[in-house]
């Protein structure tokens, strides 16, 4: 019995090797910069999604988003 394959090409991937210093005042500073303080009532939630993908130093990252969305002036247990 014969199988045909398809035809197969080998690939590389290269990734991006920069390093951030300090993670969570990178992840502040770009939080701070959206708008969507109308996208938020008051008493609605946020969900975030987190997938890893064999990211460096994940857990900070998880973190400084957690803690960076918390800080926002639409959060719902702060008055606006």
């Amino acid at each position: 019995m014969i199988t045909n394959f398809p035809q197969m090409i080998r690939i590389t991937q290269k990734f991006d090797n920069r390093v951030l210093d300090n993670i969570p005042e990178q992840i502040d500073s770009k939080i701070n910069n959206w708008r969507f303080e109308n996208a938020v009532q008051r008493g609605q939630t946020v969900a975030v999604a987190c997938s890893s993908r064999g990211i460096a130093n994940y857990d900070i990252i998880v973190k400084a988003v957690i803690s960076g969305l918390k800080s926002r002036p639409c959060r719902a247990d702060q008055p606006h």
